[in-house]
Order: C-alpha cells, then structure tokens, then sequence
C-alpha cells in the first residue's frame, strides 16, 4: 500500500440540524489509505476494508471521520463507530445515526437516543438517462412506474434517482429497529416527501406505514434523510 497521505481536502463542516442531532460533511479522493495515517487518526480499518480498493477505503475513512465529528459535537467524545456484523455503524451508547458517500462527497447525521430512535441518511449523485431507465424496473413499483410515466426528460431521472436514494435512507433508519431486511419493491414513494412501507417489519411498523422524508439537491446530487422521533419513555 501506498504512503499518500489521505485527508478531507477542507475540513469537516458541522452543523446543527435540530435538537441533539448533528450533520457533518467533508470531501475526499479515492486515493490509497497507509495504515500511517489510519494509526495517527486512531482507526482500525476492519480486514473487508482493508482488502478492499482504494475507492471503498477511502469512502469508509471519509465517512468515519464525519461520523466521529458528529459524535464529538455531541457527546464530546472524538470515536469512531465501529462496523458490525451488517456493515451497519456500532454508534456508542445513546446514538444513532447513518453514514453515507459517493463520489467524492461523504456525510454523516447522527442524534442523541433520547431525541431520536431512528435516522437515515443518503447522498446519490443524479442518474443519466440511460441508467435511470435501466434500473427503474428493478427499483420502482408499479404506483412509481406510474409516476414516472408522466414525466420527460430530466424528471425521469430526477424521480428514479430520488426513489433509489429515499429507500436507502429508509434502509439505514429502520433496519436497525426492526432487524428485518426489506428490498426495494417493499417502499414506494408516495410524493416527494413521503415513502410508504408495503410490507411488515414489526408490531410497530407496518405494512402502509407511511414517512416523511426531506431532500434537497447538491450540483448533480440528492441529498435525502429520514428522522424518526424516540417515542415518550425511551
């Protein structure tokens, strides 16, 4: 392995997004990681990792470094969450929270427990044309088939790439709830702003459980994240 020095070319932004919940950013190249420069930040780079290319490395260090930025600011305590057996982040006692990258960008969204019991997070760039229509039978349900049957142009890639990414952020939020794993013909977008379950994952959520998520356009990327409220006595 190489010695290039890796790092966020700016530094890791913070910001507040509601009560105990921080979100952190930073860019970064899909250069080679020496395991110096993973010593001097104090992380272990699991052996999957390890013996991964240099893009999935570079991705995992990069979200990692925003993930414990999110955790210093609230809890003041600089660690990096660990992968678990799912690939899932370990949050320390008291978090939770979702991690995500591409191309270059990566972020993480991380809340107190007590605020929050669920949090997902995604950053897809824009599909082009072509992929959009490639997947979109593979990824879209016949309601969303349906959606995308009136649009042209940019919004059919808009509104596939928008589905991709919401239930991926959907993913990250309830997996770790209910420890069940859904696909994407099992999440429909509504509208927009809200995504429906079409299948049971638990007591609590159902099938035509119904979320709002919220989204916002990055240069030729969708930025997506889903909150779930800890409930009274959490």
């Amino acid at each position: 392995m190489h010695d290039t020095v890796f790092a966020p070319f700016r530094p890791v932004t913070t910001s507040q997004w509601g009560p105990g919940l921080v979100f952190s950013q930073c860019p970064y190249h899909e250069l080679p990681i020496s395991q110096l420069y993973c010593q001097q930040l104090g992380l272990e780079l699991p052996t999957s990792v390890q013996q991964a290319v240099s893009q999935r490395q570079a991705e995992y260090v990069a979200g990692r470094i925003c993930a414990r930025a999110a955790i210093k600011a609230l809890q003041h305590k600089p660690v990096f969450p660990d992968m678990g057996p799912n690939r899932a982040p370990q949050w320390p006692t008291g978090l939770t929270g979702a991690i995500t990258h591409t191309n270059g960008q990566a972020a993480a969204l991380v809340g107190l427990g007590h605020h929050w019991q669920g949090i997902g997070l995604d950053l897809e760039r824009v599909l082009p044309e072509g992929e959009a229509q490639e997947i979109a039978g593979d990824i879209l349900t016949p309601y969303e088939k349906s959606k995308l049957d009136k649009l042209s142009g940019s919004q059919r890639r808009h509104w596939v790439s928008l589905a991709f990414s919401v239930k991926e952020s959907l993913f990250k939020a309830l997996f770790p709830l209910t420890r069940q794993p859904f696909y994407f013909h099992e999440a429909e977008l509504i509208d927009e702003q809200y995504i429906r379950l079409l299948t049971t994952l638990s007591h609590r959520w159902k099938e035509d459980k119904i979320l709002r998520f919220n989204w916002r356009q990055e240069g030729d990327q969708i930025l997506n994240w889903i909150l779930i409220q800890a409930e009274a006595g959490q």
